[in-house]
């Protein structure tokens, strides 16, 4: 087995050099605006080289974080920020956008690029078009089962393309990638896809029932943080390639802790040492304290056991409960705390005093004594005190510090070197000759070697060679450890001590500037030649649309329809079903008797913008059997990308198509149409088209004009959460979602199909004009309108279609 690399967030400087110290093998950072962390402090470009220079002669990989959508206006500045990373020294950069990926593929073609989690590569045959792009690793899904990951993890390994894997941190409700909950919630400034999330997710909200009735309410879309430390070793033996923490929000220590404490055990899995119950639930307490959600952590998802996702209702930090509120003195400042754990408080440890989830006090522990089972507790001032009472729940919400763990206090990330001490040839006795060689870094080799005059004046005894291994030996402040020293036979050394740490330093020093000289040398030679790409978009021989050029039709679409009575209405061009109700005998009848009525109609068919291995078989033969049915009117599946089977598809909005050089980089598939994503503005979308007329012709473009949007796909159901024989989402397949943050009380829709996954629809932000349509009529554009519904009735919707029609 091969060690999996263990991938380190570093929202700051200091957070690199927490990692480093605590054994990372490689970390990945921001620079400017344009990553899925853009609200971290992130790291400028000279901070960046000084990451770089740290952390490649420790043997230490640093990757850019690139992963969020760009406009045409940032991609040239987000290319030359690729390269000017890449001149000092990044060895991959971590994508989402198609139109920079090409750039970087044409611009630096050895640089390696990770596909983030934002590209939503849940698909097994995802690997083959990731090849394609150029795409060296894949960071995958959170939802993936443990199977579902070794199966793509061994996928990967056909196609030469390593697989990550998220093993600690955060855990969003929706599908990465696929999120428009903070985008169109609120002012619609802060996008997830672009680095911006405002976490509406953790906020509360209320179901109801559409008869009005409340199902349940909280903060119903918040999930626990995610813990893989009890399935470390099976990810270990399926071949994991790389281990990543989430965190570039947080602060050094927690990066430190996390890091620790999978050294640990990932140390310990390779070397055969079982780690010990006492060490298991100290390791879990670090963590927990470092930072979670709802008291426990999850693994729901890898253990395909997704009834322990929900965090609960304290908002924030959780820490450790560790008893509760026994008696109050006043007026000697004192809490007595009764608990039945062997909890090991120290001053300075922060501890909470909370009542129903709402925090009453917080405070530093000054003094502490223990006696019996109760531990007396002092530092929050008298008047707070008052305020509390017995039986008060407390936590232990931060330590003042951590002490190691055993056999953790050497994991430093630092490479090895030999020294070797030899007589210099031709000079007698006056001059020693010191070499330091690295075997491998980075599969290179390296080796310097310097000549030094012996000091004449020193008339002291000649120092051993024990004692010159111990002076080598004290490199901690450098990036070497070192792992031999050789002296040349013969060779004795009148020096004093001071002599030889002067050896140790210069030579080390000079180690560590040849690899650094080294790592740029290459760089800069690599790039000598090579220019931001301009992406300009030539003519492409594409299909054309039947029908000809510039029409503008128009599509109904069902969100679903459960919630639809009656006949459907049957004078629109083209219809859009979800894959859902295809599935479904009762909604295939009334499918046909609306065909019978409008046999010219076409059928576009919806699946959703990520499913499981499982729902993969089964909408592969639910849409089988509907086209089998329906040859004549079916047209294609719309989704987010290439669908496995051989049907045409229709890319929709949740492909996140932002700029017109990711559009160019998608219609080289030719997909049967495309939506552009519902983040850009009017402007901005006319702003793509009108680059990517050239090779979109032919090519229609979808426009949502009314109706709702998929704010969510989820593998969580924030209604029945989940739990084993639930039934909750038969009986509510649609419910009403309303934030407790607005007044009057806004609603979203929550739609729960099959498979116990959830999808939260809510308006969109920028409802496409007729302007808009028009000026893309002017400019010969293929367009289907399509008109999403819901409840209303066939009369109002012949009103809407009528409206947008004309």
């Amino acid at each position: 087995m091969t060690t999996p690399e263990l991938l380190a967030p570093a929202g700051e400087l200091r957070s690199v050099y927490a990692a480093v110290e605590a054994g990372a093998n490689a970390v990945y950072v921001g620079v400017r605006e344009w990553n899925a962390r853009a609200r971290a402090q992130n790291l400028t470009l000279h901070e960046l080289e000084d990451a770089i220079r740290y952390c490649y002669p420790r043997g230490v990989r640093v990757y850019l974080a690139l992963n969020t959508l760009l406009s045409d206006d940032e991609l040239s500045f987000a290319t030359e920020l690729v390269i000017s990373a890449y001149q000092i020294g990044i060895q991959a950069v971590i994508v989402q956008d198609p139109g920079l990926i090409s750039r970087i593929r044409e611009s630096l073609p050895d640089l390696p690029m990770h596909a983030s989690t934002q590209m939503n590569l849940f698909r097994i045959n995802d690997y083959h078009r990731a090849n394609e792009l150029g795409i060296s690793r894949i960071i995958l899904p959170r939802e993936l089962s443990l199977d579902q990951i070794e199966t793509r993890v061994n996928e990967g390994k056909q196609n030469n393309i390593e697989s990550e894997v998220f093993i600690h941190g955060a855990l969003c409700v929706s599908h990465s990638g696929l999120c428009l909950f903070s985008a169109m919630n609120g002012s619609g400034e802060r996008s997830g896809n672009r680095g911006q999330c405002a976490q509406p997710c953790r906020e509360e909200y209320e179901i109801f029932s559409s008869e009005g009735g409340t199902l349940r309410k909280g903060r119903l879309f918040s999930l626990r943080d995610q813990s893989a430390m009890p399935l470390l070793d099976e990810l270990i033996r399926i071949g994991v390639h790389c281990f990543k923490i989430e965190g570039r929000m947080r602060d050094p220590d927690y990066v430190r802790t996390v890091v620790r404490a999978y050294r640990f055990i990932i140390d310990a899995s390779f070397a055969g040492k079982t780690i010990s119950q006492e060490e298991s639930k100290r390791l879990n307490d670090d963590l927990l304290l470092a930072f979670n959600r709802g008291g426990k952590f999850t693994c729901g998802y890898i253990s395909d056991r997704r009834s322990d996702l929900a965090a609960g209702e304290y908002a924030g930090k959780f820490g450790i409960r560790i008893g509760e509120v026994r008696d109050l003195a006043p007026m000697t400042g004192t809490l007595e705390l009764s608990t039945n754990d062997s909890i090991d408080l120290a001053p300075g440890d922060v501890v909470s005093v909370r009542q129903a989830n709402q925090e009453a006090a917080s405070f530093p522990i000054g003094k502490l004594r223990y006696e019996n089972q109760s531990i007396f507790l002092k530092g929050l001032h008298p008047d707070s005190l008052t305020r509390l009472k017995p039986g008060m729940d407390v936590f232990l919400a931060r330590k003042a510090f951590f002490d190691n763990l055993p056999g953790t206090d050497n994991i430093e990330s630092r490479t090895s070197v030999d020294i070797r001490l030899e007589q210099k040839p031709g000079h007698e006795d006056d001059t020693v000759r010191v070499t330091a060689e690295i075997r491998d870094l980075f599969d290179r080799s390296y080796s310097v070697n310097t000549d030094y005059v012996l000091p004449a004046d020193y008339s002291g005894p000649p120092i051993s060679e024990g004692r010159i291994s111990e002076q080598f030996s004290r490199s901690a402040n450098t990036p070497f450890r070192l792992e031999n020293v050789y002296i040349g036979e013969g060779l004795s050394l009148r020096v004093p001590v001071s002599f030889i740490n002067r050896l140790r330093r210069d030579i080390l020093s000079s180690l560590e500037s040849a690899v650094v000289e080294d790592l740029l040398s290459n760089r800069r030679s690599a790039v000598s030649s090579a220019d931001a790409a301009t992406g300009q978009a030539g003519s492409m021989d594409l299909h054309e649309f039947p029908g000809g050029m510039a029409r503008c039709l128009t599509a109904i679409e069902y969100i679903s329809l459960k919630m639809s009575r009656g006949a459907l209405y049957d004078a629109s061009e083209l219809y859009i079903f979800s894959v859902y109700d295809v599935a479904e005998e009762s909604a295939v009848n009334r499918i046909g008797e609306m065909i019978r009525n409008n046999p010219d109609a076409g059928i576009f068919i919806r699946i959703p913008g990520a499913y499981g291995d499982s729902q993969s078989a089964w909408i592969g033969t639910v849409v089988s059997a509907f086209r089998q049915r329906f040859q004549g009117s079916f047209r294609a599946v719309i989704g987010s990308g290439r669908y496995n089977g051989d049907f045409r598809y229709v890319l929709s909005h949740q492909a996140n198509i932002f700029n017109s050089e990711s559009l160019r980089e998608i219609v080289k598939d030719r997909p049967a149409g495309f939506f552009l994503s519902e983040e850009l503005s009017d402007e901005k979308a006319v702003s793509v088209i009108s680059k990517s007329r050239s090779f979109i012709n032919g090519i229609p473009l979808f426009v949502c004009r009314y109706g709702p949007v998929e704010w969510t796909q989820s593998m969580f159901c924030p209604l029945g959460q989940n739990k084993p024989d639930c039934h909750t989402c038969a009986r509510y397949p649609f419910s009403i979602v309303g934030s407790f943050r607005d007044n009057p009380l806004r609603t979203f829709l929550l739609y729960h199909p099959e498979f116990c996954v959830s999808e939260l629809f809510g308006p969109r932000k920028h409802e496409r004009s007729d302007s808009f349509i028009n000026l893309l009529k002017t400019m010969k554009i293929d367009m289907i309108q399509t008109i999403r519904v819901s409840d209303e009735s066939t009369e109002r919707i012949a009103e809407i279609i009528t409206r947008y029609r004309n």
